[in-house]
């Protein structure tokens, strides 16, 4: 068998951009292309014969790119490297022969990193160092949050978290990022939304982060944008009169609340081929009890598959509606509306909702004020027959937000809540207890979403 260096003939990598990236002014940060130190000669099997050649991501600095040319193929190939003495690795694939390419994700800014190549053909794995290199820092108006307190024994599972932060000095009117967080509270990957639009509830869609960029504040056309981690496609998604919020639909559609004015929201849905289709008229129903400004306008449009409908949350009118999409019309209404099931306590109303979802448990969850100015996660059983919404949990919040936030259950049964202006994101075990926490100094945070895998958000190489 040739050796590994008779495979992997010369790193190369020195400045070279990503065909297809996308090159306008904002998404783009400086990028450092310093190549790596002097190579490493590794054991009798295997050596390196030229200098290995690492390089920043021209766009992402905490995002590292090894490429190689592969003289012959190999069953499996993958890159390992360490942070803090925790390991990461590109999942193995097979190793085509010709020019090979590798993103390395999950490193914090400003971190010395020395990755390893890892070959195996016909059973037998072989490895060479590929060098060293440091990430970069991250743009100057991206300032990282404070990590609270950690503890890992009772952390998540899923280690990344994907949510969106306003940069600037007043809250939603950007400059937006959307960033991927690691255990530490530390930002592993960025990308700017353009022209300031707010971006605040950004998701996975279809192997691809999706990024909601709103004009309900400022900026041009509102839109969403699909990315790959490694940036190696923008696809720009086209929403007419987007206003607040938006969700997928299980069958990979957008739904949106769209609206033309202040006075007009439907809860609307767009396919792949661009159709839109409007699927509930809310000022027509809420017109019976009230047609102020912004009183349908939501900030959760969320799918419900198990049930075959859709919840639309409106923080003005403190009520949240089950629609069915079919029928056009809603099935169940909690809060204010007087409609609304029965609240159990009284004063455990409904109050500027947020981050409403239905469990797997069929509960209601959110976060919600009292009368009184506090702030609260409730979560509330739902007793059809009849028609109330008893409290189950309520715990207290010790971070005010006075805009946006948000909470989900994660797999695990800890809470994840994160705060909107008061700038804080918390994991809170079943007593309410912190296990995991950081504070980014007050600055508008959009929805949190676990990630399990980053290279699930990677394209598969050609």
């Amino acid at each position: 068998m040739r050796r590994l260096a008779d495979t992997l003939v010369a790193l190369w990598m020195a400045g070279c951009s990503t065909p297809g990236m996308d090159e306008r002014k904002l998404d783009t940060a400086t990028a450092d292309t310093s190549t790596t130190d002097d190579s490493t000669t590794a054991d009798t099997a295997v050596r390196s014969t030229d200098p290995a050649s690492l390089s920043r991501h021209p766009l992402v600095a905490t995002v590292i790119v090894a490429s190689w040319t592969a003289e012959t193929a190999a069953d499996s190939a993958w890159i390992t490297w360490e942070v803090d003495g925790e390991p990461r690795s590109t999942p193995p694939r097979p190793l085509a022969e010709g020019p090979q390419s590798e993103v390395l994700l999950g490193t914090p800014p400003q971190t010395a990193i020395a990755p390893v190549l890892h070959v195996v053909t016909n059973s037998v794995e072989q490895t060479a160092p590929l060098g060293q290199i440091t990430t970069g820092s991250l743009p100057p108006d991206l300032v990282p949050p404070t990590l609270l307190g950690r503890d890992p024994a009772r952390q998540r599972a899923e280690p990344w978290l994907l949510t969106t932060v306003d940069a600037g000095p007043v809250a939603f009117f950007g400059p937006f990022y959307t960033v991927i967080l690691d255990p530490a509270g530390r930002i592993v990957w960025y990308r700017l939304t353009e022209d300031f639009r707010m971006s605040w509830q950004a998701t996975v869609r279809d192997g691809r982060i999706a990024v909601d960029a709103s004009t309900v504040y400022r900026g041009e056309q509102p839109e969403i944008v699909q990315v790959p981690l490694d940036l190696s496609e923008v696809e720009h998604i086209p929403l007419t009169d987007f206003a607040q919020a938006w969700g997928v639909a299980a069958d990979g559609a957008i739904l949106y609340n769209e609206s033309a004015d202040p006075y007009a929201f439907w809860l609307t849905r767009r396919d792949d081929d661009g159709t839109t289709t409007r699927l509930w008229d809310c000022n027509a129903w809420m017109s019976a009890w009230r047609d102020d400004y912004w009183a349908c306008a939501s900030n959760v449009v969320r799918d419900q598959p198990a049930r075959g409908t859709m919840l639309y949350s409106m923080f003005v009118s403190n009520t949240i509606v089950e629609v069915d999409p079919v029928a056009g019309a809603p099935v169940r209404v909690f809060g204010e509306h007087p409609d609304a099931y029965q609240t159990v306590p009284p004063e455990a109303a409904l109050h500027h909702p947020h981050g409403a979802s239905i469990t797997a448990e069929g509960t209601l969850l959110l976060q919600t004020d009292d009368a009184y100015g506090g702030q609260w996660a409730r979560e509330y059983a739902i007793d059809d027959t009849a028609r109330t919404l008893t409290q189950i949990l309520a715990i207290p919040s010790q971070h005010y937000a006075a805009y946006a936030g948000q909470v989900r259950r994660l797999p695990s049964g800890n809470l994840l809540w994160e705060h909107g202006t008061a700038g804080v994101i918390e994991e809170l075990d079943r007593m309410g207890e912190p296990v995991w926490g950081l504070d980014w100094s007050g600055h508008l945070l959009g929805d949190v979403t676990p990630i399990a895998d980053l290279y699930a958000l990677v394209p598969p190489p050609p």
